[in-house]
């Protein structure tokens, strides 16, 4: 049966964490000798469903998980609703605070290179994420211009602390790689 410290090292470096309600919530799958609470059969937690109700509900059913609080998608929508409207494509976005004004600036500076391009080869944004320590931002069609300004978005990215924007100490390390700066790898090695 998995225990509560399981529980806290799974979600450790990833896009959720354990609700305020976990130990009482622990308390009802120790009950249930290591079942989720939610389901009506014997399905062990955390179960299979639990990442596709959080992606689409932001927490769990039984709510032991909740998707962390920052979710850049809603403001770069209404910033910039031009380079997301690729009709019908799932867009996603998946990266921390600190890097806001870096993937903000390489937007601003698409928005602005989409105005002197053809109808045809205006370019969209498809994703935007953290993946092994680094930014990465996809589009939908290549464009040399539009690779130089990504290309510096994750480079300036790879000294920026993607928790808190600091580029103070900042490195890519841990089991599940974050750059991050030295106080917020000893925050994350804490939970």
């Amino acid at each position: 049966m998995v225990n509560l410290d399981d529980l806290k090292k799974y979600c450790r470096g990833k896009w959720f964490s354990l609700s305020d309600d976990a130990e009482k919530i622990y308390a009802a799958i120790k009950k249930r000798n290591g079942c989720c609470p939610c389901r009506v059969n014997d399905v062990m937690c955390p179960c299979p469903d639990h990442l596709e109700e959080l992606e689409l509900n932001r927490r769990c059913k039984c709510g032991l998980f909740v998707a962390n609080t920052y979710d850049p998608f809603p403001s770069l929508l209404k910033k910039f609703p031009d380079l997301f409207d690729i009709g019908g494509y799932f867009i996603s976005c998946g990266y921390d605070k600190g890097w806001k004004d870096i993937v903000e600036e390489a937007l601003e500076k698409i928005q602005k290179l989409n105005k002197k391009l053809d109808e045809c080869d205006i370019i969209k944004i498809i994703q935007i994420k953290e993946k092994f320590g680094g930014l990465r931002i996809y589009t939908n069609i290549y464009n040399d211009d539009a690779e130089l300004i990504l290309k510096d978005a994750e480079r300036k990215a790879k000294y920026t602390c993607e928790c808190c924007g600091s580029h103070n100490n900042v490195t890519s390390k841990g089991s599940w790689i974050k750059t991050y700066c030295e106080k917020c790898h000893q925050k994350l090695q804490s939970l």
